[in-house]
């Protein structure tokens, strides 16, 4: 084939792959719906969780940057633009944009290719080596020398790497003694005629050097190395230091993926993967479902550091499993979540879409935030104060509370409006003192103005306690259940509604332990999106109404519901902003880039750990539930995770 036919047929694998890529993005849009700059914007840069897998994240990128960078000037001068204008820009201008952007990264792919392969053959050998034994047990990167203890092993690095500079803190692996393997990690290099640290090869060697001279030179150059133990396993025990220091020339390797996964595996009987570790090793690593619903999980980290996207593979990793609470008993693990903005429930991220096609059902059970049934008179007065806003006409927040609790002892579930129309004058005179005759007037006045078609069409149709009773069995059978907070318009609402919910959850876990007195019996995971708002530190987070119940309640359940089988999952982008009590409790940390205000006390928390210099969307697992604290990650994409889900979970439940 010549030249011009390979481009040729490059040009036209790029128009087929536009196509689809182009078709992909369309249908995220709504030809009849508005959109603004902000969204345009996070649409693009989530692209790769809506294009397949078979194209490369480079690729993407670059769909994404020209996306942005090439919307038309209207765009902008709009505050939002109807889909229809934007279908019609994918097709046309941006087709052509990213076709030519594409064409020409290839050609200069091309050249590079060219240019390597004209590259000198000692060269060529000499990379070839290094790179191909980097990572691989083929050549040991060092030997065990004098000095050595259980805990920290000295050694000399192997002339094949006396070169390599990025070897400090890699991971290496030996096996001093007959069925003993110890994992390393390397540190503190230095060389031995104390050159500085920043010189890491043979500082005079040339092609001219002498060949005794030249290992003279590396015998005084040549780099030592500390490698400190971090596991053991002897036979099937694992350790954390050796019995006694290596023999002297036992040869240390680079580990593998497969070395680490054996190290840190602790082959739990009911396991979910959720994340894989980033770095020069990576693993998919196994967590206990039982050791995690045994503690509550904190998620933390600044605006965009992934904390959705890890809640929604964690969550969804544990969701619908079987697990055996005792003999000839089994309980399928439930999950309600808080979901503040809606990303769950859209599907922002793209799991549930993912795992729908792998296992033919979508376990979502999506409830709209402003359609939570009434089940009980508090909930019907939370309800009328809300649609007749009662909160507008200045009471101070006491009265109100004040005038909830005189109704409370007036008002059933079957109460009307009429009821109301009578009781709220009465509840106003118990709570203010003297005649409050101008409270009066104003509450009877508008009433009266609002008459009574908002409790026919709106409040009437709530008085069903069947959404709480859906929620309990969508529970037990193993479905997601996402309140959709993000339709409630008033921010202060939300925290009533969470309260509501979680005093049914709460009533219904401690009653179903009452029966059956055994742990576990109901494992249910509970996650709360920007979970300040519901459970904050301070005064002037607690703003809405109920906030300060429902504060209580989180901080309650975390420290007494964990028999039940509840794992509260706590997401905030601050450490200072959620309660201290509910932080007491938290079992499992998984920490992103912090506000730096945060890194004292998150080092109190967890240890002494730098929480500022985090990659973008990694997280680090601390905690008793985490076998991989050493270990930066980043959560499974969701064609991997669904796949894993199903591979994983069909060896211990459905």
């Amino acid at each position: 084939m010549t030249e011009t036919d390979s481009n040729n047929s490059n040009y036209n694998n790029f128009q087929n792959d536009l196509e689809l890529i182009v078709n992909k993005i369309t249908k995220l849009f709504d030809s009849n719906r508005y959109y603004n700059l902000f969204e345009l914007r996070k649409l693009a840069k989530n692209l790769r969780f809506n294009l397949p897998g078979r194209y490369s994240l480079r690729t993407i990128r670059i769909i994404s940057k020209i996306f942005v960078k090439n919307l038309p000037q209207q765009f902008f001068a709009r505050r939002k633009v109807i889909g229809e204008v934007i279908i019609d820009y994918l097709k046309g201008d941006l087709k052509k944009k990213i076709l030519a952007k594409l064409r020409e990264i290839n050609n200069k792919d091309e050249t590079l290719d060219k240019s390597l392969a004209a590259a000198g053959a000692a060269t060529e050998k000499i990379t070839h080596e290094i790179i191909s034994n980097f990572g691989s047990r083929a050549i040991p990167i060092a030997r065990v020398i004098p000095g050595s203890n259980v805990n920290v092993i000295k050694c000399r690095i192997t002339d094949s790497f006396q070169q390599i500079k990025d070897i400090n803190g890699k991971y290496v692996t030996l096996k001093p003694f007959e069925g003993v393997k110890v994992l390393g990690q390397i540190g503190n290099i230095y060389t031995v005629n104390d050159t500085p640290n920043n010189i890491l090869a043979p500082t005079m060697i040339s092609d001219s050097t002498d060949e005794i001279d030249k290992q003279t030179i590396i015998e005084l150059d040549s780099r030592i190395a500390d490698v400190y133990v971090r596991k053991v396993i002897d036979g099937k025990i694992k350790k954390k230091e050796l019995g006694n220091a290596p023999p002297t020339t036992t040869d240390i390797y680079l580990a593998t993926d497969k070395d680490i996964e054996v190290f840190f595996d602790i082959s739990p009987e009911n396991p979910v993967c959720f994340v894989k570790t980033i770095g020069h090793l990576s693993f998919i690593p196994k967590f206990d479902l039982l050791r995690l619903l045994r503690r509550h999980v904190y998620i933390l980290g600044i605006t965009d550091s992934g904390k959705g996207f890890l809640a929604n593979s964690f969550l969804l990793s544990c969701v619908g499993y079987t697990i055996r609470i005792a003999p000839d008993e089994d309980r399928k693990v439930g999950c309600l979540y808080f979901d503040f903005t809606g990303q769950f429930a859209n599907d922002s991220y793209g799991f549930f879409e993912a795992w729908t096609s792998e296992s033919g059902s979508d376990p979502r059970v999506i409830i709209p935030g402003d359609e939570i049934g009434i089940h009980t008179p508090e909930d019907l007065i939370e309800i009328f104060f809300r649609k007749y806003r009662i909160l507008d006409l200045g009471f101070a927040s006491q009265k109100i509370a004040g005038m909830r609790r005189y109704l409370l002892s007036r008002i059933t579930i079957n109460s009307t409006f009429s009821d109301f129309q009578r009781e709220l004058p009465c509840a106003i005179r118990n709570t203010y003192s003297g005649n409050p005759t101008n409270h009066l007037e104003r509450i009877e006045s508008h009433l009266e103005a609002m008459g009574s078609s908002i409790w026919n069409e709106e409040i009437e149709p709530l008085k069903s306690p069947d959404l709480f009773v859906n929620i309990d069995n969508n529970l037990r059978n193993g479905k997601f259940v996402i309140v959709d907070l993000s339709r409630i318009r008033e921010r202060e609402y939300k925290p009533g509604v969470v309260y509501r919910i979680l005093k049914f959850l709460d009533e219904l876990l401690n009653e179903n332990f009452s029966n059956t007195q055994r742990e576990m019996d109901y494992p249910v995971f509970v996650g709360l999106d920007e979970a300040h708002n519901f459970a904050g530190a301070t005064s002037n987070l607690r703003q809405g109404y109920y906030v300060d119940e429902c504060n209580n309640l989180i901080a309650r359940m975390c420290a007494e519901d964990r028999k039940t089988g509840l794992c509260m999952v706590i997401i905030t982008q601050r450490l200072a902003w959620t309660n201290r009590d509910v932080r007491a409790n938290m079992g499992l940390w998984c920490v992103s880039k912090i506000n730096s205000v945060d890194e004292d006390q998150a080092k109190k928390c967890m240890g002494n750990h730098d929480f500022i210099n985090y990659r973008y969307r990694a997280f680090r697992l601390f905690g008793d539930s985490s076998p991989i604290p050493p270990f930066p990650t980043r959560a499974l994409i969701p064609s991997e995770l669904a796949k894993l889900k199903k591979k994983v979970g069909s060896k211990f439940g459905k």
